[in-house]
């Protein structure tokens, strides 16, 4: 055998390699193509049955090993480049879900690069993939920036708690300056250790997994108000706990049954 042949040969276990990763590029593809079908009967965009059809397509080429994979995968990515930025303009946050997938995807193309048959060179691909793994780390790093802050001009609606009313708590953080703070003194650290329940109050909305009880209640006068997991609002006696009114949106969700809080 000539040295030539044995330069020409892939790599041992290349192609095994390329079958197993074509399987999964075209499963990836597919829930994209079927969700996207569905999307283009609601009247949405066309983008995802396109792009799902075409990654279905780099699977199958990469299981029978043809380059063309390759490059037909690098037209989607640079097509979902641009896709993105026409939809979603310079937002860090509409970005993030309609790049990282794509991104993470592309990585994994360009490794396998020199696992084809011939005598594909290693640095651009490598190279490629070096670059898309920094941006993924500048993605991870943005994601815990501030994006998009909106500061408001307008007045508070409820600055500070009059001094009457020292004991309500009309806002998540009591005011919305966020004092998260009380000027009481009937509690104090000399009878904290007295203290017992005074009432308890079963919304019947059990807080069971997917759902949690998330909410912080207020309180503004003498009434209580809380939200249970399905967005239920109860209206309590702050004094005995007794419901005074309630109201059922009747939500409901697949996933995240939940209400973080009210407002007042």
């Amino acid at each position: 055998m000539s040295m030539n042949n044995l330069q020409s040969k892939p790599p041992e276990g290349g192609g095994l390699l390329l079958r197993i990763v074509g399987i999964l590029i075209a499963l990836a593809g597919l829930p994209l193509a079927w969700s996207g079908a569905q999307l283009i009967g609601l009247g949405g965009s066309w983008y995802y049955l396109l792009a799902g059809l075409c990654i279905v397509v780099t699977g199958i080429l990469f299981f029978i090993r043809n380059k063309a994979g390759i490059w037909l995968y690098a037209l989607v990515f640079l097509a979902t480049v641009a896709w993105a930025l026409w939809e979603a303009g310079m937002d860090f946050w509409p970005l993030v879900p309609r790049l990282v997938a794509p991104m993470v995807l592309a990585i994994i193309v360009a490794l396998c690069v020199p696992l084809f048959p011939g005598r594909p060179r290693k640095a651009l691909p490598f190279t490629i993939a070096a670059i898309l793994v920094l941006a993924l780390a500048a993605t991870g790093y943005l994601a815990f920036q501030p994006h998009g802050v909106i500061r408001g001009t307008a007045p508070d609606a409820v600055a500070e708690v009059p001094a009457d009313a020292r004991t309500d708590w009309p806002a998540y953080a009591r005011t919305t300056h966020g004092t998260r703070f009380a000027q009481i003194d009937q509690i104090n650290a000399g009878n904290v250790g007295e203290l017992e329940v005074a009432w308890t109050f079963q919304t019947g909305d059990t807080a069971e997994d997917p759902a949690q009880d998330q909410n912080t209640p207020l309180m503004v006068n003498d009434t209580v108000y809380t939200c249970s997991p399905h967005n239920i609002v109860h209206a309590l006696n702050a004094e005995t706990g007794e419901l005074r009114w309630k109201y059922d949106p009747e939500a409901s969700s697949p996933l995240w049954q939940r209400c973080r809080g009210v407002s007042y």
